[in-house]
């Protein structure tokens, strides 16, 4: 990368336009701001910063700088460390909240909706699963239509090229039977799947103990609590006693949940039944976890089932994964500037992860963040 006096900026043989151009007695400023992961390099004439600036340069990435000039000296007044961000600095994170916000509501409100399905529309329903990546809502609807009538049915979000499952809740209890009186086809792969006795049991044990109905009160409460506090001091409370409850109901429900079906926690899932659903809370996991916790699942050959994700079709599923291998080698250090670092003794058995990080992520990966947290992992590697 190196900049032009016509103010273009080229990058890997890439000339970007935009900034002022540069003359003789000007004074040009380069910034590196070394305090944000990753770093942006902004550039300034006569003190003003120009529109074109390069962001999301991997920590791992040393600055090294060769300032020169054809016919004419070039004097370098001063070098010295900046610990405020620039404008172009705050502008990307502004952006990047926003986009967090958004994402946000975007899956409370789809997972809302998938949990007060069966209290709103019944019990009539089957589920549908092998369903290929291409089938459109209006197709599956057509289809299952020639059973009954429908009061709702729920397709599960694009997983890559990787097939999905659907809800779908029928009128009557009849056109429940009649859809699953014999196995169907749609698109040449077996869709509908019968509920079996042991699962309907092991729901209605859930449901018998009222932990579902506990939880849902418990959250409107909590909820109600703190929107009036945050209507007298105008800003959010801090987390609460009830909110570390709702916690503790939540994982009561993960653990009745493999406490009714055994099988589930010993047999691994295939890749291509993997979606952004279990990555998501896998990287928020990892991410809240303790030093320690992620020491054990470095052990545990976390890192190598993480690496065979990086092959997903799903770059939501993709992107989930390469963030909770860069979390779970992330070292907070007493006394210094935080930084990655992964145990050596690893590092030997890690080859083949190594390569899948740098093949699908540093050179094939779709967007800048990913390519960065790649960066950031192989560093630590080397």
């Amino acid at each position: 990368m190196y900049f032009r006096y016509s103010g273009e900026i080229c990058q890997n043989g890439n000339y970007l336009e935009g900034n002022a151009g540069m003359f003789s007695g000007d004074v040009v400023t380069i910034e590196i701001n070394m305090d944000t992961i990753p770093r942006t390099i902004c550039l300034f004439i006569n003190g003003h910063q120009q529109p074109n600036f390069m962001a999301n340069i991997p920590a791992s990435v040393r600055p090294y700088f060769t300032i020169y000039q054809i016919g004419d000296s070039v004097t370098v007044l001063s070098l010295k460390r900046c610990t405020e961000p620039s404008i172009a600095t705050l502008t990307q994170k502004k952006n990047d909240r926003k986009l967090r916000i958004t994402e946000k509501k975007f899956f409370n409100k789809r997972n809302l909706d998938l949990i007060n399905m069966s209290e709103t529309f019944g019990e009539n329903c089957i589920i549908c699963s092998e369903i290929p990546a291409k089938t459109s809502f209006g197709e599956l609807q057509t289809f299952a239509a020639q059973f009954g009538e429908i009061r709702k049915l729920w397709l599960e979000e694009p997983n890559g090229k990787e097939t999905r499952q659907a809800l779908v809740f029928f009128t009557t209890e009849q056109d429940l039977e009649k859809a699953t009186s014999k196995k169907l086809h749609f698109f040449n792969g077996e869709y509908i799947e019968n509920i079996t006795e042991d699962y309907k049991k092991a729901i209605q044990t859930i449901y018998d103990q009222g932990i579902i109905e506990d939880i849902k009160i418990i959250f409107n409460r909590v909820e109600k609590e703190r929107e009036t506090i945050k209507e007298i001091d105008g800003i959010w409370p801090k987390v609460t006693a009830d909110n570390l409850l709702c916690t503790k109901y939540a994982c009561e429900i993960l653990y009745h949940i493999a406490s009714a079906d055994p099988i589930a926690t010993n047999e691994s899932i295939p890749q291509g039944k993997v979606c952004s659903s279990h990555t998501r809370t896998i990287k928020k996991l990892i991410d809240c976890s303790e030093l320690d916790i992620k020491e054990q699942l470095q052990r545990k050959n976390t890192l190598q089932i993480l690496s065979q994700l990086l092959q997903h079709s799903n770059l939501e599923v993709k992107s989930d994964s390469m963030s909770s291998i860069k979390s779970l080698i992330y070292r907070p250090e007493r006394g210094m500037q935080k930084r990655f670092r992964c145990d050596k003794p690893l590092v030997k058995d890690l080859e083949e992860q190594i390569y899948f990080i740098s093949l699908n992520c540093l050179i094939n990966g779709e967007t800048d963040v990913m390519k960065n947290e790649a960066a950031i992992v192989i560093g630590q590697f080397n």
